[in-house]
C-alpha cells in the first residue's frame, strides 16, 4: 500500500515548476500544510491495521484496490507523510498558493498552486480520524489538463497496537 501512495504522489511532481497565482501568504500556507502533516502523524499510529485502499482515476473508475491488513511502523508513517509533504513542498515551490487546513480530528487540506491555467495543481484532502480509526480521501492533479486528477480513498481501523510476528507466520 505505501508504494502505491508514493507513486500516486510522485506522478504530480512532473508539473512542479511553473508560476504562481496571487494567494495567501507563504506563512499561512506553511501553517496549513504543517497542520495537515501533524494530523496525519497523529492519525497513523504504530500497530496492526485493517482497511481498504482504493485508487480512482479521473473518470471515476477504480484503478486499484487493496484490503490486506498492514503493519504500520514509524518508517511506514514517515514514508507516507514524507511523500505527502514532498508533494506539497513541490507545489509550494510553484509560487503563490492558496491553502486551507482542517481542525483537530480532521485530515483536511485544500492546496492549490500555479497561475498558468494549464499548470495549476490541486491537492485536496478530506477525512476524519480518532484513536484507532481513520477515513480519508486525497484527490490530486491539475485543475485543467495533465496530469488528470486521481483519488485515493483509505478506510482503516486498528486491530492491535503490535504487529504479528512475521517470522512465526512462515
Amino acid at each position: 500500500m505505501p508504494n502505491r501512495r508514493l507513486a500516486l504522489a510522485a506522478s504530480l511532481t512532473v508539473l512542479a515548476f511553473a508560476g504562481g497565482q496571487a494567494a495567501a501568504s507563504p506563512d499561512d500556507v506553511a501553517q496549513a500544510v504543517a497542520g495537515y502533516k501533524a494530523h496525519l502523524n497523529a492519525a497513523l499510529s504504530n500497530g496492526y491495521w485493517a482497511g481498504t485502499f482504493t485508487e480512482i482515476d479521473s473518470s471515476g473508475q477504480v484503478v486499484d484496490t487493496n484490503d490486506r491488513p498492514s503493519c504500520i511502523t514509524d518508517q511506514d508513517r514517515g514514508e507516507f507523510v514524507g511523500a505527502m509533504s514532498g508533494l506539497t513542498e513541490v507545489m509550494q515551490a510553484m509560487g503563490s498558493c492558496t491553502a486551507t487546513g482542517g481542525g483537530e480530528g480532521t485530515l483536511d487540506l485544500d492546496l492549490t498552486c500555479g497561475s498558468d491555467p494549464a499548470r495549476v495543481l490541486q491537492f485536496q484532502a478530506r477525512g476524519i480520524y480518532q484513536p484507532g480509526a481513520a477515513e480519508f480521501s486525497i484527490t490530486m492533479g491539475a485543475v485543467q489538463g495533465d496530469p488528470p486528477k486521481s483519488t485515493m480513498h483509505v478506510t482503516m481501523r486498528k486491530l492491535s497496537d503490535t504487529c504479528p510476528d512475521e517470522k512465526s507466520a512462515s
